[in-house]
């Protein structure tokens, strides 16, 4: 038996409406990979532009609870539910998972990805999850709310995205294991494979564990509600995987995006190659703080710094493992991967400023999660919370965006225009200064200014329509821009050395791998270097 479908030859031309449902079908049941992957992807940024509605809806509530009301009086838990949902489950894990998908099989060398039509499962099950608690909330269930059946149903949805996403990772997780080209060792991988496989761990870890309290807190609300606490308690209980430091584990993915277009644009072998996938491999530890479900926290008790020193140090040890090493890990990744524009020929794209800025506002969220966790700050619950869980959310979105420039030419065959891409990367990233800062300024206020939420509506309103029109760039550049060729960007590593679109196996021939940059040794001794 084995693990690889191959996806189906084409069905003979159709016209009109058959056409149109030929292609509906083709999507929809496809094995080819790079299909589930942009299908996922293409979701996800949907979602993503909802998520900045609701940040918008959410910040005007905040203006004035009392005399500005859009929605209900109670609007305001579920549309922060919303939020973290949406962020989270809808938009960081499916874009970049998504794009894993697409690219990491073409990256080691695979003709499929492992298990395709388990991913394709996931993908699905996913969705009607994600439906399951847009419905929940939209009918007062979720956190707080007062529809028992509804609440109930927000906790089942949110455990069908669990799932969903879960056999996705773990489609990923078997193809690095299993299915890459002869030579093709785990030291050699590119970095998006590399964070693939070592996010995709860390996902398949983590998710399993928010299912099984879904199915404790599902089974406490249709008896007797006072185990877990009923609507009230699901906070509690499911809020470890919408709060820092999980949020970086959601995000990890985009720290291998990151370093790979780095690297490609830089035009050079990477001379740091074993610090870099430490690097990533550190950001993963934020898995165990997740997992554990128990905030590790510093409190600062005595009049003087050595009062009490053995406390401070038995706070001190875990608060650094389990917050502060993941977020060294994406400094270091960052830092070794900038080192290639010293040594190398960089050409900058629309694609590098998206991922440099984004990777930025990841950092800017999970310091946040430093500051928040030192007691004395007193910042767990205000504004402060939600603003660093946005800019990481935010942050992993934005990169996103710049992988799908980067590797869109690879799947689409076609380029987008980096002055369009530029402006974009420049407008997500202040959107996402505005949404975010404001709130990390009234996080340190007893009673901030209506003013704050202001610029945070302000900020989402901005992100919704930067992520419009990368959407609708995409759409027009993906289907009529220039021809990207096969090698746009002068790559590395396999992806590049194959057409663009690639065929549906990707390989004619499988390739042997004899270092980490394949494609480099191959110009190289063609003489075109």
């Amino acid at each position: 038996m084995t693990t690889i479908d191959s996806p189906a030859s084409a069905a003979p031309a159709a016209s009109g409406g058959p056409r149109v449902l030929a292609g509906i079908a083709a999507w929809t049941t496809s094995s080819d990979h790079k299909q589930i992957g942009r299908l996922m992807a293409g979701l996800g940024l949907l979602v993503a532009i909802a998520v900045a509605v609701v940040g918008l809806l959410l910040g005007l509530e905040r203006i004035d609870p009392d005399g500005f009301q859009i929605l209900s009086a109670d609007a305001v838990e579920r549309l922060s539910t919303a939020m973290q949902v949406g962020l989270a489950f809808g938009a960081v894990l499916p874009l970049l998972l998504g794009i894993a998908v697409a690219v990491v099989p073409l990256q080691v060398g695979a003709r499929s990805l492992s298990m395709p039509r388990v991913a394709a499962l996931g993908v699905w099950t996913w969705l009607v999850g994600l439906g399951l608690v847009i419905y929940s909330l939209a009918g007062n269930g979720g956190p707080g709310g007062s529809q028992a059946d509804l609440v109930d149903l927000y906790v089942a949805g949110l455990a069908v995205v669990a799932i969903g996403l879960t056999l996705v990772a773990g489609s990923l997780v078997v193809t690095m294991l299993t299915n890459r080209a002869p030579g093709m060792t785990l030291a050699r991988v590119p970095a998006l494979a590399w964070s693939a496989l070592v996010g995709g761990v860390a996902v398949v870890i983590s998710l399993p564990v928010l299912v099984g309290n879904a199915v404790y807190l599902f089974v406490d609300g249709r008896n007797a509600q006072v185990a877990f606490g009923g609507a009230d308690g699901l906070t509690q209980w499911t809020g470890w995987a919408f709060s820092q430091p999980q949020t970086l584990v959601w995000a990890l993915v985009a720290v291998g995006v990151a370093a790979d277009v780095i690297v490609t644009v830089g035009r050079t072998r990477h001379p740091l190659r074993p610090v870099l996938a430490t690097g990533i491999g550190l950001v993963a530890l934020a898995a165990l703080a997740g997992v554990t479900q128990v905030p590790h926290r510093v409190a600062w008790e005595g009049d003087g710094f050595f009062d009490n020193a053995g406390s401070k140090l038995a706070d001190l040890l875990p608060y650094a493992f389990f917050n502060a090493l993941p977020v060294l890990g994406i400094l270091v990744t960052l830092a070794i991967s900038l080192l290639v524009f010293k040594i190398g020929s960089p050409r900058p794209t629309g694609a590098l400023t998206f991922v440099v800025l984004g990777l930025g506002m990841i950092l800017a969220g999970g310091a946040g999660n430093l500051l928040e966790r030192l007691d004395g700050l007193e910042l767990a619950g205000t504004p402060f919370t939600e603003a660093a869980f946005v800019y990481v959310g935010y942050g992993a979105v934005i990169v996103a965006l710049g992988a799908l420039a980067h590797w869109g030419p690879k799947l689409w065959g076609r380029r987008l225009p980096d002055p369009a891409l530029h402006l974009l990367a420049l407008g997500a990233f202040g959107a996402t200064v505005v949404a975010c800062l404001p709130l990390y300024v009234a996080g340190f206020l007893d009673d901030p200014a209506d003013v704050f939420f202001v610029l945070s509506a302000i900020g989402h309103a901005l992100m919704a329509l930067v992520l419009v029109g990368f959407t609708l760039l995409a759409l027009r550049g993906f289907s009529a821009g220039p021809v990207a060729g096969d090698d746009p960007f002068d790559g590395q590593t396999l992806e590049w050395a194959v057409s663009s679109p690639p065929p549906p196996n990707n390989f004619t021939e499988m390739p042997t791998v004899v270092s980490a940059e394949p494609l480099f040794d191959l110009k190289f001794s063609g003489g075109e270097r």
